[in-house]
């Protein structure tokens, strides 16, 4: 009858989880009411809508994605992280940027960084893009964003870069519909778990995403194909899965992921994980809940790290005398083996990282303590993936990245160079350039802001 007989949801980390997961309910009920009233009244249509930068988290766009045909997102790549193109593309396999990146205000982009940009999602799985927008408007909130062409209207430079693109599109583009990403990696990153915590700890350093990003990062630079999706979709296919701050554990999410390990993978888990339920509610068994027996540790408590706090490890190559940072978990083996250690502070010889075999398939839970960054991820990541057979494409120098999309009769390579100096490496094998028509065999030389797209066999 009152206002005041309504609780703030802010204030209790359960009504405020629960709050979260209604207004996202709200959302998704609403794409789907209008996603069916489209495919009533004009059949035949793909129905998108727009998942926003990555810092939108108001709404499970994995489930949204369930409600339409295909996934819609922003990318403007200097202010959102590499990962939302592979995140938002999910469990699908695809992705369209209805706003690609043009120009931005605050961003020093000379030319090839529009077209450049545009291919890097292109690479990620996007099957076209939006450039946002055809020309800059004269007035209102906007008046000095995007567009292609200036407010006079007349061609300019990002004219100039849309029409090569226009043109290299035109021949390359029916072999790139032909292809999807395929990876043996996946990052598997929960919208209810970064809710969970942050009504919880109220951390923003803290969220999730910022050890997904870093793990994207990481496995970026070795050229690692990597899907990110939802940890309740089928993981069966990877080798490796990162699931990074998995704070709160539904049912649903703990049966998926211990069915994986069961099955044979690896599954890597960073603190905080497991501390609450599906209702944000403290586990009263040890920490990480329903996967404490899985990963064979207790985890008693969880502080910040004031500062970085040097790691030991003669387990993982490249670890010793790198550090953690941010925040630790206070982690007790009971079956499981110590990969590395603290060497500071009142943590000195307390377990960092932890690793542990779970089932008759050779499945292993890896359980990281705290946060890496830098040469501490790096190392972990490169060793990881030694252990469960998965390969970087090939070696490229700081500042070219390769990525790849498979298809039924070939496998395409995008060489993107994000530098202003020319690049060159050598991949395995002969190769056509999808764009020029020439043979390459040996080292291949990409241009400062340009790329390659090179055409191969098919590798089982």
């Amino acid at each position: 009858t009152a206002w005041h007989e309504v609780p703030l949801p802010a204030t209790n980390p359960q009504l405020a989880l629960e709050y979260r997961r209604f207004l996202s309910g709200l959302n998704v009920d609403f794409t789907r009411w209008r996603s069916e009233l489209i495919r009533e009244l004009d059949p035949g249509k793909f129905v998108t809508t727009n998942f926003q930068s990555f810092g939108a988290k108001h709404t499970d766009y994995a489930q949204v994605a369930k409600a339409i045909d295909l996934n819609g997102m922003n990318h403007y790549p200097p202010r959102s992280p590499e990962l939302i193109l592979d995140y938002y593309r999910g469990a699908r396999g695809t992705m369209l940027p209805v706003e690609q990146f043009t120009r931005l205000l605050p961003v020093d982009t000379g030319p090839g960084w529009m077209r450049l940009w545009a291919y890097m999602a292109l690479a990620h799985g996007s099957c076209g893009v939006v450039f946002f927008r055809w020309r800059c408007c004269r007035w209102g909130q906007e008046q000095h964003r995007d567009g292609i062409l200036p407010h006079d209207g007349q061609r300019a430079r990002r004219y100039e870069e849309l029409a090569q693109m226009g043109a290299e599109i035109a021949r390359a583009g029916e072999r790139i519909d032909r292809t999807r990403p395929r990876s043996e990696v996946a990052i598997a990153l929960s919208y209810e778990a970064r809710w969970a915590l942050e009504a919880g700890l109220g951390v923003p350093a803290w969220d999730p995403a910022q050890d997904a990003i870093a793990i994207h990062d990481t496995l970026r630079d070795r050229n690692v194909p990597t899907d990110a999706l939802d940890p309740r979709e089928e993981l069966s296919s990877y080798r490796l899965v990162f699931a990074p701050r998995l704070f709160s554990l539904d049912g649903q999410t703990a049966e998926n992921l211990l069915a994986y390990v069961e099955q044979g993978g690896t599954l890597c888990l960073t603190a905080p994980s497991g501390v609450v339920d599906a209702c944000n509610v403290s586990f009263d068994t040890p920490r990480p809940g329903p996967l404490a027996e899985a990963a064979g540790i207790r985890v008693s408590d969880l502080m910040p790290l004031h500062g970085p706090v040097p790691l030991h490890s003669a387990s993982i190559p490249g670890l010793e005398g790198t550090e953690a940072s941010i925040l630790s978990d206070e982690v007790h083996p009971t079956t499981a083996q110590v990969l590395a250690t603290y060497g500071g502070g009142w943590r000195e010889g307390l377990p960092a990282i932890t690793a542990h075999r779970y089932g008759h398939a050779g499945g292993a839970v890896i359980y990281v303590g705290a946060s890496l960054r830098g040469e501490s991820l790096s190392a972990l990541v490169a060793h990881l993936c030694a252990e469960t057979g998965v390969a970087g494409l090939c070696e490229t120098p700081a500042g070219l990245h390769v990525y790849q999309r498979v298809g039924p009769d070939e496998r395409l390579w995008f060489a993107l160079n994000y530098t202003e100096q020319p690049l060159a490496f050598a991949p395995p094998g002969t190769w056509v350039d999808v764009l020029s028509g020439e043979t390459c065999a040996g080292e291949i030389r990409v241009a400062p802001l340009d790329l390659r797209i090179l055409a191969g066999e098919i590798v089982a």
